[in-house]
């Protein structure tokens, strides 16, 4: 692909191909979709990954999502991982916070309760920070 626009333009269709995968239970093949989106904006972002960090959170949530349809929590925590800091780079306090909870719930579901209360703390720190009462009560 010549330019960044062709680039985009692939992974924006690739990332609608993987949700209609996931949404009609083949999420193996949308993982290997959103896999392949992830390899071209790689290679389209080089070092600069900043301008660029919309596509790769859409991407990797996708990858998170799908490997949870499969159980493959190593993988959500993974995903998770790597979603967590990228939301922390573009300020999003709210989805890192609920991230935050959420990868407490898996960790929790896998029996590792010292990581699971950790990332749960985490989470709270930061829903309360923002004042989503909602979420903190859940955190709870």
């Amino acid at each position: 692909m010549e330019n960044i626009y062709e680039v985009f333009e692939a992974i924006s269709s690739g990332t609608v191909v993987a949700r209609y995968l996931v949404n009609t239970t083949r999420v193996q093949k949308a993982i290997e979709v959103y896999k392949e989106c992830l390899f071209l904006l790689n290679e389209a972002s080089g070092n600069e990954k900043e301008p660029f960090i919309s596509a790769y959170i859409t991407i990797w949530l996708g990858m998170l999502k799908g490997y949870y349809l499969i159980n493959d929590l190593t993988s959500v925590i993974e995903c998770g991982r790597t979603l967590i800091a990228l939301l922390r780079a573009c300020g999003d306090r709210q989805g890192e916070g609920m991230l935050l909870g959420g990868l407490g719930n898996v960790y929790q579901s896998i029996g590792e309760y010292g990581r699971a209360e950790a990332y749960q703390k985490k989470a709270l720190v930061i829903i309360k920070e923002i004042g989503d009462r909602k979420t903190e009560a859940k955190c709870y």
